[in-house]
């Protein structure tokens, strides 16, 4: 794999991580009563993550995994919880 390659995974990785942390705390403010319906809107929502996550990396690089790949995506969702979900009120 090439250098740019892994400069663009890289690069989408971190921003995929701030969009996943985004829409996590978005999903976050909808809760049902029943425990079961919210599990199963939960695994849902995780898939669907997954699936957007994935196709994103076969677009680019043909669905290859590295470590990398979760290292910049854990730091993408780092960042927007430390700089733009850093407010005290939630």
């Amino acid at each position: 794999m090439s250098i740019e390659i892994q400069f663009k995974v890289s690069l989408y990785s971190f921003i995929f991580g701030i969009y996943f942390f985004a829409m996590y705390k978005l999903f976050s403010e909808f809760k049902f009563k029943n425990k079961l319906i919210n599990l199963i809107f939960s695994i849902i929502f995780l898939n669907l993550q997954t699936i957007i996550f994935y196709a994103i990396l076969y677009k680019i690089n043909f669905g290859m995994l590295n470590v990398y790949i979760f290292i910049f995506l854990g730091l993408g969702v780092l960042f927007s919880k430390s700089f733009y979900f850093n407010n005290k009120k939630y």
